[in-house]
């Protein structure tokens, strides 16, 4: 059940950053040297740690898959997550996605290419969204994350989840019941 409310607002500090790159079998996970930035919900502060692709979408809007998906996972001092999702579309290429598919490591592997990526291009200007609390999409699927689902969506070129998809081709869990969560609709 989806509802309007006026939940705190969620504020973004990041920052440009240069990446480690791993391929963890799973994903292609980007990790973050040093301060990047955090992100804010009312008081509650979160370090930006990590983040992370998912060939087609975890999450469905108006029950539409999107052709992939990115996670961007910060850590509150108290060990929660607060992971923000981004879905992707098929449109004009994104050349911070070009950057990180030139350093794709072998799986297990992680590089440090002399690249800086500057994490704002990869998510829509206005972060307007849907917010629940929910699990890991990995198991333990352990439930200690506020997700935060953005509404409008980036653009890739149809190749690179295409490439994205040849790398990791199965990374996607299930959309899962909704139960008794509730999700609340920002602005």
């Amino acid at each position: 059940m989806t509802v309007k409310a006026e939940p705190p607002a969620l504020v973004l500090h990041w920052q440009a950053f240069a990446p480690a790159i791993m391929n963890s079998g799973h994903s292609l996970e980007i990790s973050i040297q040093g301060q990047a930035g955090s992100a804010a919900i009312g008081n509650r502060k979160y370090q930006f740690v990590q983040f992370h692709f998912h060939h087609g979408s975890e999450h469905h809007i108006n029950s539409k898959q999107a052709g992939a998906e990115i996670h961007f996972v910060h850590q509150s001092d108290e060990g929660d997550l607060l992971v923000i999702a981004v879905l992707v579309e098929t449109g004009a290429a994104n050349v911070e996605v070009d950057s990180l598919l030139d350093h794709v490591p072998a799986k297990g592997q992680f590089v440090k290419p002399e690249i800086v990526m500057s994490p704002e291009n990869l998510i829509p200007g206005h972060p307007a969204g849907y917010r629940y609390k929910g699990s890991l999409t990995t198991p333990g699927c352990f439930e200690i994350i506020t997700w935060h689902v953005v509404s409008d969506t980036v653009t890739f070129s149809p190749e690179q989840p295409q490439e994205l998809g040849s790398t990791f081709p199965s990374n996607v869990r299930p959309v899962q019941e909704i139960g008794r969560r509730y999700i609340l609709a920002t602005d």
